[in-house]
């Protein structure tokens, strides 16, 4: 497992021979493996991983976003490399054992932490270097980015993904004015809504999410464990009677 320990080229050259099939990653593809083959021919099996600037930042530790903004040395363009390079070949093995579409997942790239001249200089290009390598072999792809990203979903839109997920924060009928090539994906509640809400009030929820014209209805965060099942075949439900 990386810890964030990385404070120079000569720390990161030291995780270049990383193996995807030993560690927690050997697990995860066989996981997606097993998926594949029980369910693949009836669900999408939808592979994700932490994008390369939250990786980036990840590997690089504490002082990552001091540096970043100082313009200091420490943050040279191969951290962003070699996080970009082990998500095209992360990606991949998954695609082999069996994703039909990959979730990118990169929370510090959020348009409210870094802004958007920063993003496009620091997160964008590696990001889109993932998406075309799913684009050559067929595969679907999904950005989400925690927070209101209202403001950066344009250059989100950039990367070339298939969906944009947005969550709870984002107001989604000015999300798909935002975005011009994606579907917007999301964005109900995962706590005060999935978790704690009854189902008539995700039936509610539900319905002013489509109506408000989201691609793909879904949690807008990552799903809380205890969620009770009848809620999400509540919202699943309310998206297969929906008239689009």
């Amino acid at each position: 497992m990386i810890k964030p320990s990385v404070k120079n080229l000569e720390d990161l050259d030291k995780l270049k021979n990383y193996n995807l099939k030993e560690g927690r990653i050997a697990v995860i593809l066989e996981a997606v493996k097993i998926l594949s083959e029980k369910y693949g021919k009836k669900l999408p099996i939808i592979g994700s991983m932490i994008g390369p600037f939250s990786l980036a930042q990840h590997i690089n530790g504490d002082a990552w976003f001091g540096n970043l903004f100082t313009g200091e040395e420490i943050v040279p363009p191969r951290f962003w490399t070699s996080a970009r390079d082990f998500n095209v070949a992360y990606a991949k093995a998954m695609v082999e054992n069996g994703a039909d579409t990959i979730a990118i997942i990169d929370p510090t790239a959020s348009y409210e932490l870094i802004g958007g001249e920063f993003y496009e200089k620091y997160a964008l290009p590696y990001q889109k270097k993932i998406v075309d390598a799913m684009k050559e072999l067929d595969v679907a792809t999904v950005l989400h980015i925690c927070g209101n990203t209202t403001n950066g979903l344009g250059i989100m839109d950039k990367t070339g993904v298939n969906g944009i997920s947005v969550d709870q924060k984002v107001d989604i009928k000015t999300a798909t004015g935002n975005v011009k090539n994606a579907i917007v994906v999301g964005n109900l509640d995962p706590v005060a809504v999935l978790w704690n809400g009854t189902p008539e009030e995700i039936a509610e929820a539900s319905k002013k999410t489509l109506d408000a014209g989201v691609g793909l209805l879904t949690v807008g965060c990552g799903t809380v464990s205890m969620t009770p099942t009848v809620n999400l075949q509540k919202m699943i439900e309310c998206a297969k009677s929906h008239t689009y």
